[in-house]
């Protein structure tokens, strides 16, 4: 345990302080990406990094910079695969069961 709240405040404020600068230069490489992108289709650039720019130029960065292709890395982990090992670890960490309930025992938003 942390033994006082004291500890837990100076742990934080101390991360805290540690992530800010980095926060701001990974927001600033953000904002320049979607400038130049902006730019480039000829449309007038907002200055703001929306919550759904994030996503998107984060994965422009990652192709340009790094050459990391999501999609490319999707093709080693197949969705079947990845669901029944995860579910396989949880069971196993947290003796959780998971059981699949058969088709129209359960109400669902669509058919």
């Amino acid at each position: 345990m942390s033994g006082s709240y004291q500890t837990v405040d100076k742990f934080l404020t101390n991360l805290q302080t540690k992530l800010e600068e980095s926060g701001k230069k990974d927001h600033e490489t953000l904002l320049k990406l979607k400038e130049d992108h902006c730019k480039n289709l000829g449309v007038d650039f907002d200055g703001i990094l929306n919550a759904w720019d994030t996503g998107f130029y984060g994965d422009r960065l990652l192709v340009t910079k790094y050459g990391v292709d999501a999609e490319k890395i999707k093709e080693y982990f197949p969705l079947d695969h990845v669901v029944e090992t995860t579910l396989d670890i949880y069971q196993e960490l947290l003796s959780l069961i998971f059981e699949e309930l058969p088709k129209g025992t359960y109400w669902t938003w669509h058919k």
